[in-house]
């Protein structure tokens, strides 16, 4: 099966989805280990969820799709 080819845009745009997915997820695991509660883990959602946002609209205004889940390609 041939896959078609892909530009730079797309590539990019691949590359900031999972960026953002990655330090929502490293903020929150920080901020969990330095708590160790649930609240920690939430006060690091709460800090990582901007960072996210930003990479997705990033996104969107590069492809046109916001992709908040790098893993989804639609």
């Amino acid at each position: 099966m041939k896959e078609e080819t892909r530009g730079f845009k797309y590539r990019l745009s691949d590359v900031l989805a999972w960026l953002g997915f990655s330090l929502l997820l490293f903020c929150s695991f920080i901020a969990w280990t330095e708590n160790e509660s649930l609240k920690g883990f939430l006060d690091g959602l709460a800090f990582g969820l901007p960072f996210h946002i930003f990479f997705g609209i990033l996104n969107y205004l590069l492809v046109g799709r916001m992709r908040l889940i790098p893993w989804i390609k639609n």
